[in-house]
């Protein structure tokens, strides 16, 4: 197997993508231990399980993503609670070396696996960490990546391959930062970066999909983040801060209640009065100094 192992750099990576799909694990789906020929990465989107990779087990749920290269043993099961679980799947190598083998080499239970039929095993020179299994945590923020390498691979319009490399690159990018950089896309940053996005957006139309967007973060982690660590929707932490805004207009400008309503993003003045006596149990005017 030693032919197969090629040494490169992190910088040298030009991904190829055979093979992306969404799929359900129940207790059936892999009754065997098994082996792949190309790398694996799966990322679950709904439920929780078990991943067993040689000696390591990876008790995962929504957000957390696993990446292992050729020739090692895995299996998985849900967990107890769970009867399935889903994952986005993606069958790739790191090079384009083998781009002549379009469709992927279904795993082997380990006594059938011949790995002189594996494409390649990469040893990266200067990025250890991809040189062994990678599990990680909350990356909620790559699922968007995932489903629009899932659409492409699905509808195959002109040009997919290149778009399906490309944004398998995107997410190995974000993979290494996320260990170069642990912090990177911790809670705590995620939520700041969210707050800071409403703050300097405010004034215009803020939506879950337009910060995921800006971001790279699925939408429905958002709210999750927002409610968990604000107490309040995106929708009404907001909402909040609008008001909040727009008492310090009302305080320090001469500025009309209608046209500071607009000015933090309000589209209907009757709507921003009520939530503004709503909210501080007072009329806009009543903040009036002068």
């Amino acid at each position: 197997m030693e032919h197969k192992l090629l040494r490169m750099s992190f910088e040298e990576i030009n991904p190829f993508v055979r093979f992306v799909q969404i799929i359900n694990i129940s207790k059936n789906s892999f009754p065997h231990w098994i082996k792949s020929y190309d790398c694996r990465l799966f990322y679950v989107q709904k439920g929780n399980g078990i991943i067993y990779i040689e000696d390591k087990e990876y008790y995962v749920s929504p957000g957390d993503l696993v990446l292992w290269q050729p020739n090692a043993p895995y299996h998985m099961e849900p967990d107890i609670n769970n009867q399935t679980f889903t994952m986005i799947t993606s069958n790739f190598d790191f090079t384009r070396n083998y781009a002549h083998i379009l469709y992927p080499q279904p795993p082997e239970r380990i006594e059938s696996y011949d790995p002189d039929n594996l494409n390649e095993i990469i040893q990266f020179t200067n990025f250890n960490f991809l040189n062994q299994h990678i599990y990680i945590k909350n990356m909620h923020h790559l699922e968007s990546f995932l489903l629009e390498m899932v659409k492409e691979f699905k509808t195959q319009k002109n040009y997919y391959n290149l778009r399906l490399n490309g944004l398998m690159l995107s997410v190995i990018g974000y993979i290494a930062r996320s260990y170069v950089l642990p912090s990177q896309y911790s809670t705590t940053t995620s939520i700041n970066l969210i707050i800071e996005y409403i703050h300097n957006n405010y004034m215009n139309d803020i939506t879950n999909t337009n910060i995921g967007e800006a971001l790279n973060f699925h939408p429905n982690y958002i709210n999750k983040l927002m409610v968990l660590n604000t107490g309040n929707s995106l929708h009404q932490y907001l909402l909040n801060y609008r008001i909040s805004k727009a008492i310090e207009l009302i305080e320090s400008t001469s500025d009309s209640i209608a046209d500071i309503a607009f000015q933090v993003g309000f589209k209907d003045i009757s709507h921003f009065s009520k939530y503004f006596k709503k909210k501080t149990g007072r009329i806009p005017r009543a903040f009036r100094r002068h």
